[in-house]
């Protein structure tokens, strides 16, 4: 008997010490959309698929689902992710939410990439109509020779479809190398009103975390230069293929409604290339909205950054980071982060505050915009799409306008009709026509819609007071504001242009 019950006891311990063996590691999210705020952190696949993609309501996570139709058997559009850089033999895991309304041939797809950005790996699967929403989930081990990883949505040009996507989510079980820093969670709620965070860097970094995948080393701390205690942050930017930052090791909770406001010292030694960034996160650790400043004098000044935490914000941080194409070198010093009583009524917002919130920035001649305060390119596709003059009028892109107010874009290629709905209008614009037809009203305009670089445009003021029924500001160096908030004044307001001018540049 002692031997039967010897026996059982060692098998149960043999049991134990294999039940750790092929315990899947927790799980890292790299990107999340839900298609709220347009095609966000997606970009298109071709330049032909810009036609073709639209949102519709009713989606499975928020209000929103992206619309991807293939029109003819010509087409073949799609849409993708931004590369991410991967670990070869790490597994990685698309979720997506999908509805197929017709046609049967458009697949999804997770795709390695070499350095190239040559595929060299796919998991496809078509998809199953029904016109029913569905999730499909597609997992994959990357190759040794893969250096990143999309999901790919496309159609074929044999057939015309049309499909709705909403709540795409990209995982891995692996380092997440090239995807930013996630913050842990805060250890405890800190009251609002107080002082939630403040760090002089007299101990370092130790509150701080890598948040670009290399240049870390840019960001030390040293005793040469200081305002409060006798450190500060050294920041340097000399990279051409990237810039350095770091985030808040740790989250900082919020109370949506609430405003926020980080101080920063700031002393720039060369170029413009340092900004320090206040940014609000969901529940899925989702970036809601950010407020940037960027310090311009060679003395030590203090940047104030104001922002109040949108409907969903359930957490915060505060990010030091250079810019991708500047260069320059500063000191940061004495951040601070407090945030108003919830219950306390929000005053003295400043304009630019306000322009932060609900407004697009275009910059004659460049291929950059803000829209609510954050940049982005006008064309993830193609840097050459800009807002430019033609026989002394200022034509802007539709498309980019028109979807960042809300508004839904559609095309008709054999009639060359851009059709806009918005609320209770629909436009419709026919290119090389010099004229608007709204709700079956049609308006005369000086310059006709034309055709530039694949993008329709039209002239500033017709298209965006007249279809849009926003304000305009104009600056002579071709700074365009587009509202619906306070307008600026050029004498009064010159520090806050001058601000904006830094920030799209």
């Amino acid at each position: 008997m002692k031997k039967i019950i010897s026996l059982i006891l060692t098998l149960a311990l043999c049991l134990s010490l294999v039940s750790f063996v092929g315990v899947y590691a927790e799980e890292t999210l790299l990107n999340s959309e839900s298609f709220e705020n347009g095609l966000g952190t997606w970009k298109l696949w071709n330049p032909s698929s810009e036609s073709c993609v639209s949102f519709v309501d009713g989606g499975t996570d928020g209000k929103k689902a992206l619309k991807l139709t293939d029109p003819d058997d010509q087409t073949g559009p799609g849409v993708q992710t931004q590369v991410f850089d991967v670990t070869p033999g790490a597994e990685y895991k698309a979720v997506i939410d999908y509805k197929l309304v017709s046609g049967s041939l458009y697949g999804i797809t997770l795709r390695f990439v070499d350095s190239k950005g040559k595929g060299v790996q796919d998991k496809r699967e078509k998809l199953k109509g029904g016109n029913t929403w569905n999730t499909l989930t597609l997992t994959d081990t990357a190759p040794a020779n893969a250096t990143g990883v999309i999901i790919l949505l496309a159609g074929n040009k044999a057939n015309v479809c049309e499909i709705h996507i909403d709540n795409a989510k990209l995982y891995t079980n692996g380092a997440a190398t090239s995807a930013p820093v996630t913050p842990a969670e805060p250890s405890q709620p800190v009251a609002s009103g107080d002082a939630l965070f403040a760090d002089s860097f007299e101990n370092g970094m130790d509150k701080w975390a890598a948040f670009s995948k290399n240049g870390i080393e840019k960001l030390n701390i040293v005793s040469t230069e200081a305002t409060e205690g006798k450190m500060s942050l050294h920041c340097v930017d000399d990279m051409t293929d990237g810039a350095p930052a770091i985030i808040l090791a740790k989250y900082i909770p919020v109370t949506p409604g609430t405003l926020y406001t980080a101080t920063s010292d700031y002393k720039l030694v060369s170029g413009n290339s340092f900004k320090v960034i206040l940014r609000f996160f969901d529940a899925d650790k989702k970036k809601l909205s950010d407020v940037t400043g960027i310090g311009k004098s060679n003395d030590w000044e203090k940047l104030t950054l104001s922002l109040e935490a949108p409907e969903n914000a359930v957490n915060c941080a505060i990010l030091v980071a250079g810019f991708s194409k500047n260069l320059g070198e500063a000191y940061v010093d004495n951040i601070v982060l407090k945030g108003a009583a919830a219950s306390a009524p929000v005053t003295g917002e400043s304009k630019l505050d306000k322009i932060n919130k609900s407004s697009i920035v275009l910059f004659v001649g460049s291929a950059n915009a803000l829209v609510n305060g954050q940049k982005t390119l006008i064309d993830k596709t193609n840097d050459k799409v800009i807002a430019t003059i033609v026989d002394s009028r200022t034509l802007v892109p539709v498309r980019f306008i028109a979807e960042n107010f809300g508004a839904e874009v559609g095309w008709d290629d054999a009639t060359r009709t851009v059709t806009l709905t918005l609320k209770d209008k629909v436009v419709k614009i026919v290119l090389d026509k010099a004229e608007i037809d709204i709700n079956g009203s049609v308006t005369a305009i000086d310059v006709p819609a034309q055709s530039i670089e694949g993008r329709t445009m039209l002239p500033l003021r017709a298209f965006v007071e007249n279809v849009m029924g926003k304000k305009i500001f104009w600056d002579a160096r071709g700074l365009i504001v587009i509202t619906d908030t306070d307008m600026l004044d050029a004498a009064q307001d010159k520090d806050t242009i001058d601000t904006i001018i830094n920030n799209i540049k």
